[in-house]
């Protein structure tokens, strides 16, 4: 099989009737089916999905259509084979086998190529099922040279491929005509969603007081507001990225539909290998201390 064929069948968008691919002719045939079937969905353009990128939590998305559960995408899969990377990269250099470092080098690259094609489309398939057609991402220029979380998580951090990330969503996006915006995300880890705290936009070069805000993340995973709710961190940023791009207003609204979408427990994909099908996808459960247990009204 070629590389081109290889390419065509492993970018093919995803589709229910998707048959197993067996033959070089099917992979073709489904393939190019699906490639038609894309250019005629039209998804809703005024429902969102926020994106918070972090290190544990390797993507954190909010809707702001009632009903659809938060959903994160665990990193721990990439952090171990960077770890993994390092140190076998360590051991080699010691014994001066710089070719096999290379050869790591190339593995390491295509596994995570191979885990970010599968994350990004799990991303496009979910805006597909639940008819989103717009996707916020949260990004602050230079975050990978000056970030400062400690020794281990700046290397998990700066080695975690974020921005390849993006990339694949926003061109398989392009795909079925789902707008993708990558904005400025200062002060949404730290400020409350559920309290509407106003987020400045992080200048450097300013010597004034620091904001304040109304709750403050509690433990690992977990922030709690100034009512004392309690909502996973990294969903209350992923919220916050959506106030900073679209305002208060779908926020409201969403807590007054369906208050407890933000605090419940979110969806967790711990496997990317684990299913084709997005609704299992899904449903692979949750970290008990991730969860609230408290209505968002």
């Amino acid at each position: 099989m070629t590389s081109a064929i290889k390419r065509l069948a492993l970018n093919a968008p995803y589709c229910p009737c998707q048959a197993k691919a067996i033959t070089v002719a099917k992979i073709i045939e489904t393939a190019a089916a699906n490639q038609i079937l894309s250019k005629s969905v039209s998804l809703d353009s005024n429902e969102a999905f926020f994106c918070d990128l972090e290190i544990d939590n390797f993507a954190t998305f909010v809707s702001t259509k009632p009903g659809v559960r938060p959903f994160l995408i665990k990193g721990k899969v990439l952090k171990s084979l960077n770890q993994n990377y390092n140190k076998q990269v360590a051991e080699l250099r010691s014994k001066g086998h710089r070719a096999h470092i290379r050869a790591k080098g190339v593995k390491r690259y295509w596994r995570l190529h191979d885990l970010l094609h599968k994350a990004s489309r799990l991303v496009i398939n979910h805006c597909l099922a639940y008819d989103v057609g717009h996707i916020v991402i949260g990004v602050n220029q230079e975050w990978k040279q000056e970030v400062n979380l400690g020794k281990r998580n700046n290397q998990n951090f700066v080695m975690l491929p974020h921005g390849k990330f993006v990339e694949m969503i926003r061109y398989k996006a392009e795909d079925y005509g789902i707008r993708v915006t990558v904005r400025e995300e200062s002060y949404t880890s730290k400020a409350s969603a559920l309290d509407f705290d106003e987020m400045p936009t992080f200048d450097k070069k300013e010597s004034g007081a620091k904001p304040v805000f109304s709750g403050r993340r509690i433990k690992r995973g977990l922030y709690r507001s100034a009512k004392g709710q309690l909502i996973n961190a990294d969903i209350n940023a992923a919220a916050n990225i959506g106030r900073k791009e679209l305002g208060d207003e779908w926020l409201k609204q969403l807590l007054e539909l369906d208050g407890g979408v933000l605090v419940d427990t979110p969806a967790v994909v711990r496997n990317l290998h684990a299913s084709e099908n997005i609704r299992q996808w899904l449903e692979l459960g949750t970290r008990s201390q991730e969860t609230a247990h408290v209505n968002g009204r």
